[in-house]
């Protein structure tokens, strides 16, 4: 049986607190649109004269990623080609059609996150974060069919490089050839979340380690999160478990929960952190009690309640049962929604 996990507080947590410190991401990527302006490492605007990847591939012609100093430079260029990231944008250039989503960002983040994690297998979890594999594919998700055949002939390209031939279409790829590639994909679908600046904008998408994707949705939230864009820190850098105030929990098992059938412990995954790229920071929002379970918002709490539930269902398929949702008649506010 699945197990359901969540973050508890680990000790009494007054408003207006950190309950975490800044988690750095597992994978993130910016949205295609801004690969041209933003820096690929720490999603900094790019200055006049940018720096090209230290690392460039083999393959003729492949698009390459730009960044803000030598630093984010150094330090991520070796993943962005090591990832197969330019094979998989060089692909989708030549053919559009292949994932019609218009963003690559999705699949380049599955690219570096599949690189950068151990050998692994689809379970229902990898790396201790919840796939919805089946889930997706049971609703005939075509962006998970689609983008995991493209994932798999982007690492096929670098495998292959210079031989290998750019008229490959994702038609041939057997759906068995990528279904690590869908494990993936679909674990960056349900657990990555938007990047904003200070001003709002959306610059990209983050995923992050279970101290912070184990923290589960509601419609009446006591913690939020912000993100802090930065280059590589100089060592020593913050420990993940700095200040770090929530536990797992696993709703099944009434206890923190281990290494088992592909759940990871936050020490793990701390280990497989790459330590740099937008870092995100949770803050109470209301006073939490020791033991109380820690929750933040997947939606935009000014929507009606149908508008939140057919969103949620749309994007990570559950239904939202918290207090908000399930009271009768709706709360004041939601009658208030409704009436607009």
């Amino acid at each position: 049986m699945e197990v359901e996990m969540e973050m508890r507080a680990g000790e009494e947590i007054e408003i207006g607190q950190d309950i975490t410190p800044p988690l750095p991401p597992l994978s993130s990527s910016l949205h295609h649109s801004l690969l041209s302006s933003h820096c690929s490492s720490c999603f900094s605007p790019l200055p006049p004269q940018p720096f090209p990847p230290l690392f460039t591939p083999t393959f003729p012609n492949t698009p390459s990623s730009y960044y803000c100093s030598s630093l984010c430079s150094s330090a991520d260029s070796p993943l962005h080609v090591s990832s197969a990231e330019p094979y998989l944008l060089l692909l989708l250039q030549s053919h559009p059609s292949a994932y019609p989503n218009g963003d690559s960002s999705d699949l380049r983040a599955a690219l570096r996150l599949l690189q950068s994690l151990p050998a692994t297998s689809p379970y229902p979890r990898v790396a201790g974060l919840l796939t919805n594999r089946h889930k997706l594919l049971h609703h005939h998700d075509h962006r998970v069919r689609d983008g995991a055949r493209a994932m798999f002939l982007a690492r096929k390209m670098r495998d292959e490089s210079p031989n290998f031939s750019i008229d490959a279409t994702i038609a041939n790829v057997a759906p068995h050839d990528a279904v690590l590639e869908e494990a993936v994909l679909s674990l960056v679908l349900t657990n990555a979340v938007e990047v904003q600046d200070k001003t709002g904008r959306t610059l990209g998408i983050s995923v992050y380690g279970p101290s912070f994707c184990w923290i589960n949705h509601s419609c009446s939230p006591n913690a939020c999160y912000r993100f802090s864009l930065m280059t590589p820190p100089t060592p020593p850098c913050w420990p993940e478990t700095a200040l770090l105030r929530i536990v797992p929990f696993g709703r099944s098992s009434g206890r923190a929960t281990q290494i088992e059938n592909g759940v990871c412990s936050n020490n793990v995954l701390a280990k497989e952190s790459r330590g740099y790229g937008p870092r995100v920071t949770v803050r109470s929002i209301k006073r939490i009690k020791k033991g109380e379970e820690v929750t933040v918002t997947y939606t935009d709490l000014l929507q009606p309640k149908a508008m939140r539930q057919s969103e949620l269902w749309s994007r990570y398929r559950f239904i939202c049962s918290c207090t908000r949702c399930s009271a009768s008649p709706l709360t004041y506010v939601d009658q208030a929604l409704e009436s607009n």
